[in-house]
């Protein structure tokens, strides 16, 4: 906030009698003078302040302050534009800039060997920052992995922004599945059946985005499809995190991931 000269006067009299000897600041001493020169000066600066703060924001510039902030985002002036309308136009570059650099970073963590996907979650931290979690083939990424993408992504985003890597909290889901076959299905074939529904069901969850539903009736589909000798199922247990659930949809938090523990198909 700027200050008004007798504020800069009353201050800086202030820090003179606090910090020295000097006592005597009437009007035509030594001291008075110091402190009128030094007003005049930083009252001066108050003003070149204020018009730095003022002109470095898109919402405040104008004129010649408002062509440099377009210059440094490659949005110039139209013949004739208008503050206004230029403003809104540098308002929109601003979040193409922003939208470039996730994908410079993106493509850049994508480039480690290992990671199979990238999500970004902004402002995780408040303003200028956000967290990057990796999604890899294996159930957790390993240290190494993470450590060659925090490099990649410090190297590509704008110098200020905290940047956080991590990968996303694992939700261990336990099933038991019992299969009812046609009367004409062999042993051997029973078994083989039972590997491939174990491989659809695998698939399936451990596949799931970030923050994905396991959906019961699309379990159920994918298992019925593996054959055609599997006339029915029964999910008679299910479990997340440990926990008994009973057996309907499971929901879980945007930074969670289910992954599949123990799944027991008889």
């Amino acid at each position: 906030m700027k200050k008004s000269r007798e504020q800069i006067l009353n201050d800086l009299e202030y820090r003179l009698k606090t910090s020295t000897d000097i006592t005597n600041t009437d009007p035509g001493s030594v001291a008075r003078t110091f402190l009128e020169v030094l007003t005049e000066e930083f009252y001066e600066f108050y003003d070149e302040l204020e018009l730095s703060v003022t002109m470095g924001f898109v919402s405040s510039a104008g004129g010649r302050f408002l062509d440099m902030i377009g210059v440094l985002l490659n949005c110039t002036r139209e013949l004739n534009e208008t503050d206004e309308s230029y403003r809104s136009r540098i308002v929109n570059q601003v979040y193409v800039v922003a939208g470039a650099n996730l994908t410079a970073i993106r493509l850049k963590a994508l480039s480690v060997e290992g990671v199979n996907d990238i999500i970004f979650k902004e402002y995780s931290h408040g303003a200028g920052s956000f967290s990057c979690y990796v999604i890899t083939a294996d159930t957790q990424a390993s240290r190494s992995v993470l450590n060659a993408v925090e490099a990649a992504v410090n190297d590509a985003k704008a110098f200020g922004i905290y940047a956080e890597v991590r990968t996303p909290v694992l939700i261990p889901v336990e099933l038991m599945v019992r299969l009812i076959f046609s009367t004409d299905t062999g042993a051997a074939e029973k078994t083989t059946i039972r590997q491939n529904a174990v491989r659809e069901v695998r698939n399936y969850i451990d596949g799931m985005e970030m923050g994905g539903t396991l959906v019961i009736n699309e379990l159920i589909q994918r298992i019925m499809e593996v054959s055609t000798k599997v006339r029915d199922l029964d999910i008679y247990g299910m479990n997340i995190k440990g926990q008994s659930r009973y057996v309907a949809n499971a929901s879980i938090k945007w930074d969670e991931k289910l992954i599949l523990d123990l799944l027991d198909i008889t």
